[in-house]
């Protein structure tokens, strides 16, 4: 891919992101949001397309800033769901969506911040604050666990030099092949 064809997906994406956030908000109809929903996820298909064309070239900036849209759009398409969550009263649908939404633009932050993914995150906070007042109760669990292996290099976790939540030509790294699961205790 070279620097045109890039800068016309990085625009596409701008314009995109742009629309779907006009949508991002209790008051838009629902017929709307599914259709800003279909249209979220085609886009993150094209981008995600268009990443592993640049990782079989191994071209890692490029890869990673495509990582960087699909990433965002799964922000924008979490937090989308959460509307439609909520008129079906699937409240812990809605929760898990927003939850969702928050560990994508984690990880999109990883690769570039900016201030419109500090509005978007803005915009969860408000979701969260004035839809999900109370839901302030967490559980945390703790587990016993191999090691596993490398989702970029299929190495044993502790054999390679990658570090686990680091984004490498367009992947996130994290443990894979988890096994002898033991649970330990439970926390509110």
């Amino acid at each position: 891919m070279n620097a045109d064809t890039f800068k016309e997906i990085h625009s596409k994406f701008c314009e995109a992101i742009n629309k779907l956030q006009i949508y991002n908000n209790y008051t838009v109809s629902l017929e709307l949001k599914k259709t800003a929903i279909e249209n979220c996820i085609h886009f993150i298909k094209f981008i995600k397309n268009e990443k592993y064309k640049a990782i079989r070239n191994q071209n890692s900036t490029i890869a990673n800033q495509l990582f960087h849209m699909q990433c965002v759009l799964n922000c924008i398409l979490s937090s989308l769901k959460i509307w439609l969550y909520i008129d079906n009263n699937q409240f812990k649908n809605g929760w898990d969506s927003l939850i969702d939404a928050y560990e994508y633009l984690f990880i999109a932050k990883k690769i570039n911040e900016y201030e419109g993914l500090l509005n978007l995150e803005k915009h969860l906070n408000s979701i969260e604050n004035c839809i999900f007042p109370k839901r302030k109760i967490y559980l945390s669990a703790a587990f016993t666990s191999t090691i596993g292996s490398c989702s970029i290099c299929n190495k044993d976790f502790h054999e390679c030099n990658h570090i686990e939540n680091n984004v490498y030509c367009g992947q996130l790294c994290y443990r894979t092949n988890i096994s002898n699961i033991k649970g330990n205790h439970v926390a509110f």
